[in-house]
């Protein structure tokens, strides 16, 4: 029974053979693009003969597709700023206000009422009346009807009533009769056939009287109405009520402003300790004479606002002096009226300037004054002046804080960029231009160059209001970037953009992934108008291979055998990569082909055109062939101890080839 034998080996060096069984793969390439030799030793293929008996041999050839591979050298990151305003960008100190109340509030005021003088009827008073009808006068000369005036006065036709031919005559003699009888009642006739009674006194009590007729359907009766007391005004100085009753304090006078006048004076001399007052037309203005709120608890009231009305129940608008006892506190320091400044002028921008004034010595503010309003302003710009706190104290918050801390303090704008921070008007000198949105744009690119710490990894330009920064190198440099004002807006919080390049200066290698290449293929680098040292448009190199995603260049194809790889000496900087292509030359023959050698020792190879057994043994020429050719060979018995395939590599493009030995014994 015969046996196979097979043998593993590796491509690139001489293959040692051990007994197994199968074939064995002498030759395995994807693209070979140089010269090499595949030896075999046949000692294990021997025979207890000494000879190897039945060697077989096929190869299998194909010319390799490669497609071409580009790369890039990469872009930079970049990021922008844009200036939106020229406001809150440099420092600006805090401040708040103490605004004083008007003069007349400093100096305190007096509680005041008005009393108005309406009308003069009636101010001593009305008598209340009653009209009474001789409806019937058949009834009357019939009835002989009683007149009962209050319950206790009789008046009866017939009797002390003479009853007249008509109604107008009897109403005339019942006036004539209750006039002629002295009571406190008169009477007169109105209307031909009415009788008025009224009482001779005025007073609200004449309206509790009433007439009553014993025959109604021939004379009427009813009640008194329309009595009136005289006008009582009284004022309460919060310590007794003083009345001033007309026809008591003073005379009849002809018109309202008369009235006015004399009702002034009479409560100016009666109570002048407490209330004092003026008449001006038909009005008396009366004024309380202590000074602050106490007045307003003094009272007024009118018995007939008809006839005389008083403005208001109580006095109104008395008040203090409004900075008795004020102070104002800073930061914890305490500036009170009298010690610290003054009031005593009695006007609000004296004491404006006073309150200025007492603060110009600080170190924590500077104060100004304008008008009545005081302006604090921190010493240090900054958004720390915003802590500064600023209270009143006093009666009824007299001196009025704009705000309990400072306000509108704000730092110098910051730029941050990858931790660095650039703080606008500090570290940049010239100061900063904020004139317009471009200056500031300007200036701030300038400040982010002059930071050393930034200007090795990255550079700065304005274009009108808009800030870029560029990153160095080429990359996905992702810098963190933040600014610390509304008015610089960001493209992105990071730099965005960059693409990392596949090569990097003084290192040979070349990102390449899935290249796909073999050792020492011919490829053609365009480049375009830029490239990168020192690799020349249009030019052909050969490929190293480090991996399946990486690659070399060498100049010549057993530099690339060799490993002499290219190194990257210079690179580009761009916002945009360039891309690069490395184009595998199309295959070219030339002396391309196998030839198979034998060797008793190993290292001297002949070439082996025939067996023992006059077996002839061809070479091959790989000529353009795709997809593949195959030759099959049978040596037979070989009477040597190694056997190689020795390959000349196409002048262009690569060679897919496989050979396999089998050997039976």
């Amino acid at each position: 029974m015969k046996k196979i034998a097979a043998l593993a080996v590796l491509l690139t060096l001489p293959v040692m053979g051990f007994a197994a069984s199968g074939p064995t793969t002498v030759a395995n390439e994807a693209g070979l693009t140089y010269n090499n030799k595949y030896p075999q030793n046949l000692q294990s293929f021997q025979t207890p003969q000494g000879s190897a008996k039945n060697i077989s041999a096929q190869v299998t050839w194909s010319t390799t597709a490669f497609n071409t591979a580009s790369f890039k050298d990469g872009s930079q990151s970049t990021g922008s700023i844009t200036v939106t305003s020229t406001s809150s960008i440099v420092a600006a100190s805090a401040t708040d206000t103490i605004t004083v109340p008007s003069t007349a509030a400093i100096l305190g005021t007096n509680a005041t009422n008005q009393i108005t003088i309406v009308s003069t009827t009636g101010l001593a008073g009305l008598t209340g009346s009653i009209t009474l009808i001789v409806a019937n006068n058949a009834g009357v000369v019939a009835s002989s009807p009683s007149i009962i005036i209050n319950g206790q006065y009789f008046f009866t036709f017939g009797t002390n009533v003479t009853t007249g031919t008509t109604a107008a005559a009897s109403a005339t003699n019942l006036a004539a009769a209750i006039t002629a009888a002295g009571i406190p009642f008169t009477a007169a006739v109105t209307a031909s056939t009415g009788v008025t009674v009224a009482c001779v006194s005025s007073g609200t009590f004449c309206n509790s009287y009433g007439i009553n007729s014993t025959s109604a359907t021939a004379v009427s009766s009813g009640s008194f109405s329309g009595g009136a007391d005289p006008v009582n005004i009284q004022i309460n100085n919060g310590v007794q009520t003083l009345k001033y009753i007309y026809g008591g304090n003073w005379a009849s006078s002809d018109t309202v402003n008369d009235v006015a006048t004399m009702l002034a004076n009479v409560i100016s001399t009666e109570s002048s300790d407490k209330v004092i007052a003026a008449a001006i037309s038909n009005v008396v203005y009366t004024t309380a004479t202590v000074q602050g709120t106490l007045g307003n608890s003094f009272t007024a009231t009118s018995s007939s606002s008809s006839r005389a009305s008083v403005a208001t129940s109580s006095f109104t608008n008395g008040a203090y002096p409004a900075l008795q006892g004020a102070s104002f506190t800073l930061n914890g320091q305490k500036f009170t009226n009298g010690p610290a400044w003054t009031d005593a002028s009695g006007t609000s921008t004296n004491t404006c300037a006073s309150i200025a004034a007492s603060m110009s010595s600080g170190t924590l503010v500077t104060a100004v004054c304008a008008g009545n309003v005081v302006t604090l302003t921190a010493v240090t710009a900054g958004s720390a002046g915003n802590s500064i706190v600023l209270t009143s104290t006093g009666p009824n918050g007299a001196l009025t804080i704009g705000t309990p801390t400072f306000i509108n303090g704000q730092d110098n704008a910051i730029v941050t960029i990858n931790g660095v921070t650039v703080t606008l008007g500090v570290d940049y000198n010239p100061p900063l231009v904020a004139s317009t949105t471009a200056n500031l744009a300007t200036s701030i690119a300038a400040a982010i160059n002059a930071k050393t710490s930034l200007s090795s990894i990255l550079s700065a330009n304005a274009a009108g209001s808009v800030v870029t920064a560029t990153s160095t190198l080429n990359g996905v440099n992702t810098y963190a970037l933040a600014v610390s004002t509304p008015s610089l807006t960001l493209s992105s919080n990071v730099f965005t953009g960059g693409s990392a390049p596949a090569m990097t200066l003084n290192s040979a290698t070349i990102a390449l992934p899935a290249h796909g290449f073999t050792k020492g293929l011919e490829v053609l680098f365009t480049s375009g108008t830029v490239t990168f040292g020192p690799l020349v448009n249009q030019t052909t190199y050969y490929a190293i291979v480090v991996d399946s995603n990486d690659i070399q260049l060498a100049l010549t194809s057993t530099g690339a055998v060799a490993g002499l790889a290219i190194v990257v000496t210079s690179t580009n900087t761009q916002t945009s990569a360039h891309t690069y292509t490395l184009t595998p030359e199309p295959y070219t023959q030339g002396s391309a082909g196998g030839q198979w050698q034998v060797s008793n020792d190993g290292v001297n190879y002949i070439n082996f055109t025939t067996t023992l057994n006059n077996v002839a043994v061809t070479s091959q020429t790989f000529s353009s062939v795709f997809p593949s050719s195959t030759v099959v060979q049978d040596f037979g018995q070989v009477d040597y101890g190694y056997l190689q395939y020795n390959v000349t590599a196409p002048s262009q493009g690569g060679l897919a080839l496989k050979v396999i030995l089998n050997a039976k014994d």
